[in-house]
């Protein structure tokens, strides 16, 4: 009878102590899916970038419901997490010195004539805004503003003042607002503008009758989230190629200029948060090791970087914990080449979710470097997962008993059955950092009284090792 239970044990032993690889969703980068995110009105920058990403959705908008023409053009003020987006239009980019550039306009027009019709909630305002400039100095503006409600088009005028005589300008930039933008604004606001017409010269406002949009789309890959969405999807940080180790495709990753000025790239099987990034796949098992192939052409002294972060829900606190994290640099190589990014937690909790993220450019460190253009190849990931010892069961009439639990300043420990004479205890913080390791000796009682004065509030986790004895849980200090 032993024989047969001995076998037993030792299959169980070896299935459970054997790792296995878990697929990670479109891995290897051979899914793709072509996405139309929102359509852009010629000529003009809008903020549906800014919109998209926070709400999923465009707050410049072209509509059938028109003065003129096939469209219009709608601009609504949208909330987003407890803050306001305004619908805006550009000609030029906004920034902290004022409108930068603008489109080639060479002729001195009387005024700008339109026809706009609008809701504005009280105390909110929309604007448009006119601006002429000779090498980037003012030489013409133009600006109306609008309150209140107007239900059916209604034209308006606006005279251009000229800050001096005779010059000829080179620039044209322009902007329409739905709200405020020096004071608050109201989620709700909108104004449909439409057949914008210079009068007094032969060249017309671009695009001024909204009749030409263009779609503002990108090859994404199945399962992950990109930096794309930071770029107006214009210079796209992340793209497909045929430049592959495995397969039919690989991701290519660059660090590209963000609608906030900024460089980066990057992408994550979760998403991006202000801590970064979050979520993930769902698991049953501690992961051990993330590997993959990757080249990287870094500008300057830039690095790559490959990262896995353990989370966990813990439903009696209604809040997820971080178990652990792991950051590997990636450095120059011009030929695809295997990583590996190894996890050391292996405690209780099991994680139940793992994000994966990766950036062409080391944007974790503040003061280091991130290069313009570095540009990171991945392809063939995987992850494998650590082993479950079965020993963590009770087989043998051992049985731990620890309280109380939350503790305040000690916890007593009791033991009973047969263990070894040396019982090994380690209490881990949410990061897997150890925070006490004692060797308790067997005595008559196996009753242990461990000290945690010295310890903040939070959660712990135990593990508790006497030969083949294993046991793990979470103990709650408060104080």
């Amino acid at each position: 009878m032993k024989k047969y239970l001995f076998t037993f044990f030792s299959l169980i032993m070896f299935i459970s102590l054997k790792t296995f690889s878990q697929s990670i969703p479109n891995g290897s980068f051979e899914n793709w899916t072509f996405e139309t995110h929102y359509e852009e009105p010629d000529t003009f920058v809008s903020t549906n970038s800014q919109s998209y990403i926070c709400t999923g959705i465009a707050n410049v908008t072209k509509t059938t419901d028109s003065h003129t023409g096939n469209y219009a053009v709608k601009l609504e003020t949208i909330e987003c997490n407890d803050e306001t987006i305004f619908g805006g239009l550009f000609i030029g980019t906004p920034g902290d010195g004022g409108l930068i550039g603008g489109v080639p306009y060479t002729e001195r027009p009387d005024s700008l004539k339109g026809y706009v019709k609008y809701g504005l909630e009280v105390n909110d305002t929309a604007y448009i805004f006119l601006l002429f400039k000779i090498n980037g100095i003012p030489l013409g503006v133009a600006m109306q503003a609008f309150y209140g409600t107007q239900s059916n088009y209604s034209e308006f005028t606006l005279p251009i003042t000229w800050l001096a005589p005779y010059i000829q300008p080179d620039t044209l930039a322009a902007v329409i607002v739905s709200s405020n933008l020096d004071f608050l604004q109201y989620a709700g606001s909108y104004i449909y503008v439409d057949a914008l017409e210079l009068t007094g010269v032969s060249t017309l406002f671009p695009n001024g009758d909204f009749e030409n949009w263009s779609d503002i789309s990108s090859d994404e890959p199945d399962e992950w989230l990109t930096s794309n969405f930071w770029t107006n999807f214009t210079d796209l940080a992340v793209t497909k190629t045929t430049d592959s180790y495995d397969g039919n495709y690989a991701l290519r990753l660059e660090n590209v200029e963000t609608m906030w000025n900024d460089v980066f790239g990057a992408i994550t099987n979760g998403g991006f948060g202000d801590d970064g990034p979050f979520g993930g796949m769902p698991v049953s098992q501690n992961p051990d090791i993330l590997s993959g192939y990757y080249k990287y052409f870094p500008e300057g002294p830039d690095t790559a970087l490959a990262s896995i972060t353990l989370f966990w829900y813990d439903s009696s606190m209604d809040s997820t914990i971080m178990l652990e994290e792991q950051v590997l640099k990636l450095p120059a190589v011009s030929s695809y080449t295997y990583f590996e990014v190894p996890v050391q937690y292996n405690f209780l909790p099991i994680a139940d979710t793992v994000n994966l993220a990766f950036a062409s450019g080391n944007i974790e460190e503040d003061s280091a470097y991130v290069g313009l253009g570095s540009v990171l190849y991945l392809d063939a990931l995987e992850l494998t997962f650590k082993p479950v010892s079965v020993y963590e069961n009770n087989f043998f009439g051992q049985e731990i008993l620890i309280h109380p639990n939350p503790a305040k300043d000690v916890i007593y420990i009791k033991l009973t059955g047969s263990f070894n004479d040396e019982i090994k205890f380690q209490l881990f913080d949410v990061y897997g950092k150890s925070v006490i390791e004692e060797f308790l000796k067997a005595n008559n009682t196996n009753n242990f009284k461990l000290d945690l004065s010295n310890l903040s509030e939070g959660i712990y986790f135990y593990n508790i090792n006497s030969g083949f004895f294993k046991n793990k849980g979470k103990i709650i200090i408060s104080q």
